[in-house]
């Protein structure tokens, strides 16, 4: 049994004061002398706590709480002879003859991962050492607690051997500070508990690439997407296996490894297959839609991931020139498949998985790519879309999706998005992303601007917009690909391409990243991305961001004729920085037709902060040797 400190009563209040003050002096109430980089404390010694306290206590023998055997001693610490009169026993009896007893409390006396350490392994557990046996009654999830925020991160507790482990559910998340947190309802075995609530923390690596092959051989279709859900799991689909342009295949990917079968779509025909898109909601319902045809005519078909497995293929439309599609998925369920041909139409399921009888007609006269898709976290979605009026002006158009009445709205056309010009590509494909109180915002291009509008809800109307690149003109061939826009859990952010040249007379061209600044209320511009002097040519921004700020981009940069590599940098939210650039090492990229399109290599990136980027080797043949870098 641990030892009690046996204190006289009057007097002896003080000495528990004593004895109290004396322990946080030892280590700081606040870890502030020598445990401060440990944030543990050593164990205290009994025989000489015993000594020291009896003697400031009382002065005299007769109050120590150990006997002769436990080195007990008089006021100075010299005379043992009364209490050599007494053994332990009785010096445990002692407690029940009007004399008052103290309890040590336990003490944290080792913890891992230390206080402050960085560079955390995600699947790291928490271990808590302490000074002696607890009552394991009080090891509760409310009593110890590892903290994202003010958030309690799910997971396992054990005790044995004066050990406390915690095991989190899933793995910690790159660049979170964690907080681990033991309360005073933690006690020993004889109800002392810990004289204060005891803090740690530390703060979990980032992630690191790796590249697996996941189809060596010939493919026709490469993902024109790459969606993740919040746990991290990437769907990742194609088309063509090597013998042929079919069927359609869709596989979820965890940190780089294959999750069950990879599964096949074939609708009803067969002979030609192309066009797969997929999305995927945050948690993991996910849709996926293909073009099919042979001689007796055209299909597009899709197919729906619900309770943890794939349905059977539907045919959505037989009309041919509906292969330009985009799909969408949402949390509560409902999924949205849209067509875009000399109009663009839009089928939908409830939550439940019914679809719509027949499409809504969104607009006409001619889109002229499909619709960019956004999904706010409670259902409602908004398409947008650039399109040429009858005098042939491009213009953007939007249209909003409704979770609580379950209908699209009519369209809308974007203020200030209509050209002045005729049959021009002054108007790049817009891109649409929603904040955390479910507003949308737009991008596009405006001849040689970057431009933004955001909707206010409280009023219901668009907003004026607004130049986001400054004097920077932004690169873009035509309108085949959305400029990248994320919203980081704090703000927007996107990314663009701009040209320069350099004093050696080599056409440059540079990734440059803008944020809406909340502090300042207006857009502001970052510093460079890309490295323009060892590698100048720098195209295709990706860009994701996980629920804590920490953001990705990633970029491919010609390092020899028709030769690429991907670089990436990094956003550190909690330091307020960009890190990088660098390499994703163990890339090369062999290819003449590395252009502009949303098909090249799609980039997702989780909640919890996993990432994966899809790429591949592509000739004038085939495109060939289908791979996944993956960011954990």
């Amino acid at each position: 049994m641990k030892t009690m400190k046996r204190l006289g009563w009057g007097s002896g209040v003080g000495a528990v004061m004593a004895l109290v003050s004396g322990g946080l002096a030892a280590c700081g109430s606040d870890f502030s002398n020598d445990c401060r980089e440990t944030r543990t404390c050593a164990v205290t010694d009994d025989s000489q706590g015993g000594e020291n306290a009896g003697g400031a206590a009382t002065g005299d023998a007769g109050a120590q709480s150990k006997g002769a055997g436990e080195g007990g001693g008089g006021a100075n610490g010299t005379d043992a002879s009364a209490g050599a009169s007494a053994d332990a026993g009785a010096g445990g009896a002692g407690c029940d003859q009007g004399l008052g007893c103290f309890n040590e409390p336990p003490t944290v006396i080792a913890i891992t991962p230390s206080y402050k350490e960085s560079g955390i392994d995600p699947d790291s557990t928490i271990v808590i050492e302490l000074s002696e046996p607890l009552d394991e009654a009080t090891v509760t999830v409310n009593n110890i607690q590892l903290l994202d925020g003010d958030v309690p991160v799910p997971g396992q507790l054990s005790y044995a051997d004066s050990t406390i482990t915690f095991t989190p559910e899933k793995p910690l998340e790159f660049l979170v500070s964690y907080e681990v947190k033991v309360s005073t309802g933690v006690t020993d075995v004889e109800g002392a508990g810990l004289e204060e609530a005891f803090g740690s923390s530390f703060t979990v690596r980032d992630g690191v690439w790796s590249v697996n092959s996941i189809v060596p051989g010939t493919i026709t279709t490469a993902p024109h997407e790459l969606m993740l859900n919040r746990d991290g799991e990437a769907l990742v689909t194609w088309i063509g296996t090597g013998e042929g342009t079919c069927p359609a295949t869709a596989r979820w990917y965890l940190r780089g490894e294959p999750m069950g079968i990879a599964n096949t779509f074939n609708y009803e025909r067969n002979t030609f297959c192309t066009d797969v898109h997929s999305a995927v909601s945050p948690n993991g319902f996910a849709l996926l839609s293909w073009y099919e045809e042979d001689n007796q005519g055209q299909d597009v078909a899709t197919a729906e991931f619900r309770a943890g497995k794939w349905g059977v293929s539907t045919q959505r439309s037989q009309r041919y020139d509906n292969y330009n599609t985009a799909v969408a998925a949402a949390d509560d369920g409902s999924m949205h498949y849209f067509g875009a041909g000399s109009d663009v139409q839009v089928w939908r399921t409830t939550p439940a998985g019914v679809w719509s009888k027949q499409p809504q007609t969104l607009s006409g006269p001619t889109p002229l790519a499909a619709p960019s898709v956004a999904v706010a976290k409670n259902g409602d979605a908004l398409a947008a879309w650039v399109d040429s009026d009858s005098g042939a002006h491009m213009r953007i158009l939007v249209s909003s999706y409704s979770s609580s009445a379950q209908v699209w709205s009519s369209v809308d056309v974007l203020p200030g998005s209509t050209s002045n010009v005729v049959n021009g590509n002054d108007r790049g494909a817009p891109s649409v992303a929603f904040d955390d109180e479910n507003q949308p915002l737009v991008i596009w291009q405006r001849g040689s601007e970057l431009v933004a509008t955001r909707f206010d809800r409280s009023q219901s109307i668009w907003g004026g917009f607004v130049n986001i690149a400054g004097g920077v003109t932004p690169l873009v061939k035509g309108h085949a690909e959305p400029f990248p826009l994320v919203f980081d859990g704090r703000t927007f952010v996107a990314a663009y391409t701009t040209t320069e040249e350099l004093p050696t007379g080599i056409l440059a061209t540079r990734i440059h990243t803008v944020h809406y600044d909340h502090d300042v209320g207006g857009w502001v511009q970052s510093e460079d991305m890309s490295d323009a002097q060892t590698k100048p040519v720098a195209r295709l921004p990706r860009l994701g961001a996980d629920a804590h700020g920490n953001r990705l981009l990633v970029w491919a940069s010609l390092v020899k004729k028709d030769v690429y590599t991907f670089s990436y940098r990094r956003f550190d939210a909690a330091a307020g920085a960009w890190l990088g650039p660098k390499p994703i090492d163990d890339v090369t990229i062999n290819s003449a037709y590395f252009v502009s399109s949303r098909s090249r290599f799609p980039l997702g990136v989780s909640a919890n902060g996993l990432a994966a980027l899809a790429f591949y080797e592509e000739t004038a043949v085939s495109q060939s040797k289908l791979q996944l870098a993956s960011f954990y």
